[in-house]
């Protein structure tokens, strides 16, 4: 099963809180969190957070469809996850899998080349980009 995890650490205090996914689907934790350490823990706004929700839940919808074999509706969920989060980099990855295991390289590079500008110092986005590139007949 895939687990997603928002780590935050209030660095002067030391505090740390792991939140899973739910966290993000309902505000009362982060109210709570809010009331118990004040400013010395930076939260996540509910725009936020609701963005980052939505965010994975059509990652993990994509992910269902494509297990299940249901490939165009895969892609289609896919896209709505990267447009969602066009500069996250988990959701593309996975995007880019589901493409490259059906050999649509060219289909990949776009949404990679998204993540890899948000990310400059990402070598891996990079060198992904390059190798996708080549297999696709591209320089």
């Amino acid at each position: 099963m895939n687990r997603r995890f928002l780590l935050l650490i209030g660095a002067a205090s030391g505090i740390i809180v792991v939140l899973t996914q739910n966290a993000l689907a309902d505000g009362t934790y982060f109210e709570y969190l809010r009331f118990l350490y004040g400013d010395q823990l930076t939260l996540p706004t509910q725009d936020d957070s609701q963005r980052a929700f939505q965010d994975y839940m059509a990652d993990a919808q994509a992910g269902l469809l494509a297990d299940h074999g249901f490939t165009a509706q895969a892609k289609e969920a896919y896209q709505l996850a990267t447009d969602i989060g066009p500069s996250n980099q988990e959701v593309v990855l996975r995007y880019v899998n589901f493409l490259s295991g059906q050999k649509r390289f060219s289909e990949a590079i776009p949404g990679l080349e998204t993540a890899a500008n948000a990310a400059p110092d990402n070598q891996q986005l990079r060198d992904l980009l390059q190798s996708l590139k080549r297999a696709a007949g591209r320089n």
